[in-house]
């Protein structure tokens, strides 16, 4: 199932591939990399904050060290 986000996702932080979110098992949220045969990599956050807000969730992945 699609979310629907307000906020924009920036680029994969491994390849600079776009980013899908998902929804996982358990309305466990995630975001994905569309460059699936070279990359595809996973990112998800094990806080309840990241799952029960998914705009907090986008502000922790589009935060960069």
């Amino acid at each position: 199932m699609k979310i629907k986000l307000k906020k924009e996702l920036k680029p994969c932080p491994f390849c600079g591939s776009a980013v899908r979110e998902a929804e996982g098992i358990g309305g466990l949220l995630f975001f994905t990399c569309t460059n699936y045969s070279e990359c595809g990599a996973m990112i998800s956050f094990d806080q309840d904050i990241a799952n029960e807000h998914p705009e907090k969730a986008i502000d922790m992945h589009n935060r960069r060290a």
